[in-house]
């Protein structure tokens, strides 16, 4: 049996966000791999209230659903709101771990207890300076994308009702800076944030970036004790951009995850992938 840090064996969760009423095609892919590969493990469609959800059902039909308020599924800035609050982390509170496993990600291996037997709260794929605007050239600027990440369910519950502020005199200075210059959002801001929602429990509210970065970059300043898995985790836990060059750092071997695998170099993936178990004919389909 497998054991994590605590000396419990992992009891992990696959939850799995929707919001359309049926997936694309490479979603499918996906998701039938999702259900191939993790099927031993309980996994749940995370769907807006009253979403007509058939077609996922009959894509795992062992997964069960659970629902939120539509409103925080109707825009991408709701949904990173959600995985920044402490919702899904005391809803699934009887888990050890949240594997989060957007519909464009795909997993290649039953890895999870392993993953979940490691010694840290967070990881997910490496990010290269630029992000989504990155070239081949650039260099890894941390971890920690999330959409195939995985969260140590006490932990990140722990950080999200903290009274620490993340809203620190660094924040303060440069929408001071931007305040001065005439922008009204950052004078808002700064006295929205020099109260309570500058604390940690309430930056699902006010923090204006996406969840990841505030998973990989403000938690572990702000809460020494969480912690984020290293490049070499995350490298073995997930690709999303250049994977071809991800493979060249990972000593050749694949990792447990991809986040938008029919996005990012496609061809390169293709023969990894039919080895993993995905049809030829459903990659057919994307061409």
């Amino acid at each position: 049996m497998t054991y994590y840090r605590d000396g419990f064996a992992p009891n992990p969760i696959v939850v799995i966000p929707i919001y359309r009423p049926s997936p694309l095609i490479a979603e499918r892919i996906s998701l039938e791999q999702c259900g191939r590969v993790l099927g031993r493990h309980e996994i749940v469609f995370l769907c807006p209230e009253g979403l007509d959800t058939k077609a996922y059902a009959s894509i795992i039909p062992e997964a069960r659903f659970s629902s939120v308020e539509a409103r925080w599924m109707s825009s991408l800035k709701n949904y990173n709101r959600l995985i920044m609050s402490p919702i899904l982390f005391e809803r699934f509170g009887n888990f050890s771990h949240m594997l989060l496993h957007e519909p464009d990600a795909i997993v290649i291996n039953d890895d999870l207890l392993h993953w979940c037997a490691q010694d840290f709260d967070y990881i997910g794929a490496p990010w290269f300076e630029g992000y989504g605007d990155a070239q081949e050239h650039s260099q890894i600027s941390g971890v920690g994308n999330s959409g195939f990440s995985l969260f140590r369910i006490e932990a990140a519950r722990h950080a999200t009702l903290s009274n620490a502020r993340w809203y620190n005199k660094e924040h303060f200075a440069r929408d001071i800076k931007k305040a001065a210059a005439g922008n009204w959002n950052a004078m808002k801001r700064i006295v929205v944030c020099c109260g309570t929602a500058g604390e940690l429990r309430n930056a699902w509210k006010t923090y204006g970036k996406n969840c990841d970065i505030f998973w990989s970059k403000e938690i572990p300043k702000l809460q020494p004790q969480f912690r984020l898995g290293s490049l070499q985790d995350a490298l073995k836990f997930s690709w999303e951009m250049f994977p071809a060059r991800c493979m060249v750092l990972n000593k050749g071997a694949l990792p447990f995850g991809f986040h938008a695998w029919a996005k990012y170099d496609l061809p390169f993936l293709r023969p990894y992938l039919i080895n993993a178990g995905v049809s030829r004919d459903s990659l057919d389909m994307l061409v």
